[in-house]
């Protein structure tokens, strides 16, 4: 199955619409003025910032459609949408292409967020600094009352490189996942009380810096789509290979694991316990008892995680 060729896929943004995301910017736009919605609901944005750190135009970041444009975001300007709606009964999705161009150099780094101000979000997509877990991997922060963020033991984006990324958070299921080139890579329980239509779900979605963390971008994005609820681990598969134009190949031990779906995965990475995650992302967490000790060396090499 490796290496595999698939005969024909869907256009990456027919496949993204076919899921009737709520807002959906392809970042293909000539300038900052007006930064379209391409979902229908009228759901615009613009820069705001005259620092003139938004670069248009820049070589898109899916695969099978590069020349359609993407945005370089390198320093304070951003890309702000007015509030509308996005967190539905079922929970929502955020998805994107990014490519990060450097780590934070503290915590923490917003990539597509509703942070308005430190104690009103609750999509949050972060890039972690340093202290806070992996220095450049990515944490979804959900918002307040309850909040609860996913401190991310994965491993960072590869700088340089284009990454399809998808958080999602299942009220249903009770759980928050991570997924990086349609696999997931993080799963965690998520409690958290969903906010009242008209209040946090009504926020401002921030392209770059948010109102939270008042940082610096460093990184390049493309086609970020929201949705008001939880896409399936199959649909973001099949956005994924839109956007490849087939299965890409794994590229470590973690993806070669996950690429055959395995029905658990305790990756045994964290740093403490005694609780490890089942990144499977069927949300078998486990318990440890006993003498376990957590922070060991890897078994597997060349491999940093523990």
């Amino acid at each position: 199955m490796l290496g595999a060729t698939i005969a024909s896929y869907a256009d990456y943004p027919a496949e993204v619409l076919a899921d009737n995301p709520v807002a959906y910017w392809r970042l293909d736009d000539v300038d900052g003025s007006n930064v379209a919605d391409s979902s229908g609901n009228n759901n615009n944005g613009a820069i705001d910032g005259f620092e003139g750190s938004i670069m248009f135009g820049q070589t898109g970041l899916i695969p099978s459609d590069t020349a359609n444009g993407s945005i370089t975001l390198a320093g304070f300007d951003r890309i702000i949408v007015p509030g509308f709606e996005k967190i539905g009964p079922n929970g929502f999705t955020a998805e994107y292409w990014v490519n990060v161009t450097q780590y934070p150099a503290a915590c923490c780094d917003s990539l597509v967020s509703d942070g308005v101000s430190g104690g009103d979000f609750f999509m949050m997509n972060y890039l972690i600094g340093p202290g806070q877990g992996t220095n450049g991997a990515i944490r979804p922060h959900f918002g307040v009352p309850g909040t609860v963020s996913i401190t991310s033991n994965a491993d960072p984006l590869d700088l340089n490189t284009p990454h399809h990324v998808v958080t999602t958070y299942d009220v249903g299921a009770g759980m928050g996942h991570v997924y990086v080139n349609g696999v997931a890579i993080l799963s965690s329980p998520v409690v958290a009380t969903l906010p009242a239509p008209g209040t946090t779900g009504n926020n401002d979605i921030f392209i770059g810096r948010d109102g939270r963390e008042n940082r610096p971008s460093n990184f390049k994005i493309d086609e970020v789509a929201l949705y008001d609820f939880p896409l399936t681990p199959q649909r973001i598969a099949a956005h994924f290979e839109a956007g490849t134009g087939g299965v890409a190949p794994p590229t470590n031990y973690e993806e070669e694991v996950l690429f055959d779906n395995p029905l658990a995965y305790w990756r045994f990475n964290e740093s403490d316990g005694p609780q490890t995650a089942d990144i499977s992302g069927h949300g078998r967490n486990a318990t440890a008892s006993g003498d376990a000790i957590f922070g060991a060396e890897t078994l597997v090499p060349p491999d940093s995680d523990s």
